[in-house]
């Protein structure tokens, strides 16, 4: 596997043009990709968790672990994602990250479920998530928050995924030509299936969750196209 230059060149210019002007639930404006332009992105192919996939679910991911949905205030994943690293000091204002628990909010001073980046560090530019964390280790085992410490992590995980993205090491496009055009296009649309379904939770009537139906179609679905592709090569 191997980085492909110009398709980083590529995505970059992609990035830069700039044809759509979005105002945000904020009073300031940022300028964001339009969406005609990321969804052209969706079907570039990066390395991500040690595979090859779309750049579509990277976007997905990045944007669900980030704000708890697959969008952001009508910006599709794909615009979040290539969006934020041109405008870093303005999206680090954003109501961006979802904050579930309670504990970790009181302690940040946030009142709703959803934080800036900005909310975790100090004036000094001291990290409040370690400053947090460094608390709940000083006490006894027995009593320290689980609940709160698993929350700083996963907070910390969404800190160090947006400082990825803006600096460069979030997307790693790749140049190989072994990868199905028909997988990927498989992928994509396995994704949007799974975007548009509600978890279910614990206490459905289901015995199996609808991700894991979904795991066990998108599955069947894919294995079926690369066979049909591969009988007419």
């Amino acid at each position: 596997m191997q980085k492909n230059s110009t398709t980083y060149r590529q995505l970059i210019l992609l990035a830069v043009s700039f044809l759509l002007q979005s105002t945000l639930a904020s009073a300031q404006k940022i300028s964001v990709l339009a969406r005609e332009d990321a969804d052209k992105a969706k079907t570039r192919l990066v390395l991500y968790n040690d595979r090859v996939c779309p750049l579509n679910t990277l976007a997905l991911d990045f944007t669900s672990k980030l704000t708890g949905s697959t969008t952001y205030q009508g910006l599709s994943a794909e615009q979040l994602l290539l969006s934020i690293p041109y405008a870093p000091e303005l999206w680090s204002e954003q109501e961006l990250l979802h904050i579930d628990n309670a504990t970790l909010r009181e302690k940040m001073g946030i009142t709703t479920q959803r934080a800036r980046v900005k909310d975790f560090f100090t004036q000094r530019g001291e990290y409040r998530l370690k400053q947090l964390l460094d608390q709940e280790d000083s006490k006894p085992a027995s009593a320290q928050d689980a609940a709160l410490i698993d929350a700083i992590h996963t907070a910390d995980e969404q800190i160090a995924l947006f400082e990825a993205n803006v600096k460069g090491r979030l997307i790693q496009p790749y140049s190989g030509t072994d990868v199905s055009t028909t997988l990927i296009k498989a992928e994509i649309l396995y994704n949007s299936i799974k975007a548009i379904i509600p978890p279910i939770s614990a206490e459905s009537a289901f015995p199996i969750g609808i991700g894991t139906i979904l795991a066990i179609l998108g599955f069947i679905i894919i294995s079926g196209l690369w066979k049909e592709e591969k009988t007419t090569i």
